[in-house]
């Protein structure tokens, strides 16, 4: 009965002592990553959503960047054909070949709508957990589209003016 109540004990141990080094780990991860995102100026394979558009309206989006009100570059950003969510006709574009500078002012093309226009993109170091694992990322955490601030974050959604969800009609 001694030698199992002792087995038991050290191996109780040897989990705390294993979860405390992980948390430890863990700590000081999330400070390299909070030092680097509060340096960061750009952020990278930036996700956005098109809702309520057919393929053809959005299949090539130009995208013009602004800093201090000059036009300073222009692009194309071409979405998946096929909607990730054919419910609510939702398309995925990613910008992958450039950076987005989070200070500069974005503004993004769709046939027959008014420009989108991207700014004051803030970043924070968000907790990314799994069942067996937790990570941190520098995720958009808000941002403004149309002078209208959003505190959703991750992937930008431009959504197509007057396009009602099938749940809000």
């Amino acid at each position: 009965m001694k030698k199992v109540l002792l087995s038991i004990g050290i191996i109780t141990l040897i989990f705390v002592i294993i979860f405390y080094a992980q948390s430890i780990r863990a700590k000081k991860h999330r400070e390299e990553i909070e030092s680097m995102c509060a340096q960061a100026d750009s952020i990278y394979r930036q996700g956005f959503t098109l809702t309520g558009f057919s393929y053809s309206e959005v299949k090539n989006i130009l995208v013009k960047e602004f800093s201090n009100n000059s036009l300073i570059d222009s692009f194309i950003i071409h979405p998946n054909e096929y909607p990730f969510d054919s419910i609510r006709q939702r398309h995925e574009a990613f910008i992958n070949n450039r950076g987005m500078n989070i200070k500069n002012v974005y503004q993004f093309y769709i046939e027959g709508q008014k420009p989108y226009i991207l700014s004051n993109i803030t970043l924070k170091v968000q907790t990314h957990r799994s069942m067996l694992s937790e990570i941190f990322g520098c995720d958009i955490v808000s941002y403004q589209l149309n002078h209208e601030i959003s505190h959703y974050g991750g992937y930008i959604d431009l959504k197509k003016s007057g396009y009602k969800f099938p749940w809000e009609k």
